[in-house]
This record gives structure tokens, sequence and C-alpha cells, in this order.
């Protein structure tokens, strides 16, 4: 990403869009109590005001009073006023102070746009939906088309087109376009996108360019706006920043969901082609298996990739689980060890290799089936046993090493 430059743009021209390629596009606007944003499309937009809030938000019209003269009509019937009545949020509302950072995903495409996918209209009637992928050791924001099947990012003055890709998936109402032209200058809290090489964070951006929404990326490092459009990179000195509403609780996403700072390993999405430095082992039949993860039941689960066969296997509820789409693991030989683990206690650092979907971290195991064929598996903090999927089974064992970082 690169620095400066400015680019005029438009009002955006977001609008609420048909469920058509199976995405939810949640409500477009403020959430309740707050005035609709001058770049943003709102339902009741030319109209004044604000929405009401939830229960509690103290906005509601006091009651009758010595001197108080509620114009005609005004006055809300008996039993109105909190706590017998309020407002009813419309359907499809999720209240702000439900939602914790936990809820937002990256889902690797598969070929359908996910369940919840944060999808917009680019205003030429083309629906496209907010997307990263992995770009010279980082991972960069920019959007999905479904009908191409690609996302479109950029990087080094290129707009760049992934096969290989993730999608944003975000629940019910979890989300808002701040406009800013400085990233120092935003308010809210910013949806991380993605990182550099460098592991600086990259936030997700919205811009015009020429009456197209494009989607594109910044970060605290820049004071401009960075997207793909036409096989170029662009800047946008104007724009608008995906950030999390007011009332969502913010948990310790970055902590358990991505990599340590200082780790020397990172997952890269599968492109077909086993990357370099790739973490793997043999697996006695004289075939290598290399360390994967892939999303199952709402959490990140590692197992192995087999070379051969380009899927990945990995546990769940007593079942081998095998992915078509799914994350391999990059470290130097020099940075890893395996460790056994002697009664639930982990020895070193050990790789953080995905997350259950109470957020509880997993960490990857090397077990042995037989006594003979070394496995690729997973275990917990405190655990005395480690789950691997063989032979269409979810197996345990007792006896196994924790892959660890130096």
């Amino acid at each position: 990403m690169d620095n400066g430059g400015k680019n005029n743009n438009e009002n955006n021209n977001e609008q609420p869009v048909n469920n058509q390629y199976g995405g939810f596009y949640p409500p477009f606007g403020n959430p309740y109590g707050y005035p609709p944003q001058q770049n943003s499309y709102s339902q009741n937009e030319g109209q004044s005001g604000f929405y009401p809030p939830p229960p509690g938000a103290g906005f509601y019209p006091p009651p009758p009073g010595p001197g108080f003269f509620p114009p005609q009509g005004f006055y809300p019937p008996q039993g109105f006023y909190p706590p017998q009545g309020y407002f009813p949020p419309p359907q499809g509302y999720y209240p702000p102070q439900q939602i914790t950072t936990d809820s937002y995903k990256w889902i690797p495409f598969n070929g359908t746009i996910p369940e919840n996918a944060l999808g917009i209209n680019n205003g030429t009637g083309k629906i496209i939906f907010v997307a990263r992928a992995s770009i010279n050791n980082g991972l960069h924001p920019g959007y999905a088309d479904p009908e191409t099947k690609e996302c479109y990012t950029s990087w080094g003055g290129k707009q760049i087109t992934c096969k290989e890709f993730e999608v944003l998936t975000v629940p019910p109402g979890g989300y808002q376009w701040e406009p800013c032209s400085n990233f120092k200058n935003l308010q809210g809290n910013p949806i991380i996108g993605g990182y550099e090489s460098n592991k600086t964070k990259i936030y997700v951006i919205k811009c015009m360019h020429n009456g197209t929404l494009c989607i594109g990326k910044t970060s605290n490092e820049i004071v401009c706006g960075n997207y793909g459009f036409e096989g170029k990179e662009l800047r946008a000195g104007n724009f608008e920043v995906l950030v999390y509403p007011p009332g969502v609780k913010i948990s310790n996403e970055e902590q358990t969901k991505n990599d340590p700072i200082d780790a020397p390993y990172k997952w890269i999405l599968f492109n077909g082609i086993i990357p370099a430095n790739a973490v793997g082992i043999t697996n006695g039949f004289g075939n290598t298996i290399f360390v994967a993860r892939a999303y199952i039941h709402d959490g990140l689960h590692p197992g192995y990739v087999d070379p051969n066969k380009m899927k990945c296997y990995t546990s769940y509820g007593g079942a081998q689980e095998i992915c078509d789409s799914f994350e391999i693991l990059i470290m130097p030989n020099d940075r890893y060890r395996w460790v056994p683990c002697i009664n639930g206690q982990i020895t070193g650092k050990p790789v953080i290799g995905g997350y259950e979907a109470n957020n509880t971290n997993i960490y990857i195991a090397k077990c042995m089936y037989n006594d003979s064929i070394p496995c690729i598996g997973k275990t917990w903090e405190n655990a005395q046993i480690a789950n691997y999927g063989l032979l269409g089974t979810e197996l345990k064992s007792d006896q196994f090493e924790i892959l660890t970082y130096i």
C-alpha cells in the first residue's frame, strides 16, 4: 500500500439488495439512536430525525407534568412508556449489545457465497462482497465477484486477481461505514481486514470511482485508501471505513484468532500448490503430509493436507472431516520443533492451530496410530489427550507431541 494522493469520491450508492447469492445483507444505516450518516444510504433517506432507540436508551418523551401540553395526536396511549412498551425495532434488527467480535468470521470461498456475507451494490447492478486474499506474505482486503468467483484487491500499483480467498461474514446489523479522509482521525472501532508482510494491520474501505463503488484497504500508516480498478491500484482521498457499530463487545479476538505478533509462522490459503516452507512430516507410507486447518462447525480446526488428494483431513464430533477449502502452515525449518506433551503441560510457545466455536484456542498435535503411523491432529490447553481423524473416524491419543515455535 502506498501513501499520498487524493481522489474525489461521490456519495456512496449502497442499497438493500436481494439475497440472490445466498448471502445476508444486514440493515443499512446507523443503529437506533443515531442519525443517518450523510454519505450512507438510509431507507428514510431525505427525511429528518433520529431512529427510535431500543428500550432503556432514554429517548422517549417524558410523561406529562405541569405545563406539559403535547401536540394534538402526539401523546402515546396509556401504558406506552417503558417498561410497558416501546417502539419495536424493524424485523431483522440485531441489538449491538448482543454482538461480540467473535461473531465476525472470514470464511474460505468454496464456490458459494456464505450465509451472512457482507454484500453491497456497486452502483452498476452488480453485487460484490467484502473479501481478502494472500498476497506477498500479507493478507489484503478487496471484493469478491460471485459471477467470476474471483477476489479483486491491489498491491504494488496493480490490481490483483485471486482465485483463493476468504469472504467476510457478519452478524445482522453488525457493521457501519464511517466517512474518513485520514485513518488516524477515525472515531469508531475498525474491523480488521488483514495485514501487511510486516504485520501492520489493514482495514476495509469503500470508495467511489466514476460512479462505481469499490472496496479497498487502508491502514494507520497512510493517509489515503488504496483499491484495485481495471488492472491498476488507485488512491482514494475520501473513503469510508468498515467499523463495528456502537455497543459491540470487543473480545480477545486478535489474541485467539490471529497469530501472535512475534510468531515466525503464517497460514496460507491453499491454491493447489504446496507453498515453500510448509510444515510437514512423513506419514510412514513414504508420503509427506503437511499441517493444515479448515473451517468446520463455526470453528477453525487443524489437521493435515494430503498433496496427492489436495484435501484437508481433520476431525470433529467423533468423525473425520474432509475439506476442500483450507489453509497451510508455513514456517522456516529452524524455527519450530515438536515437543512431547506430558500430563497436559505444554512446554515452549505452541503454534495456534485454530479455535473452537466458543473461541477456545486449539493447538497442533502429532500422534502415532498403532505406534507406527504419524498423524496430525489437535489438542487444547491442559488437555491430556489429542484428537485426530483417520479412516473416517475421530481417534484419541494420550501420547502425542505439540508443535511449538522458537
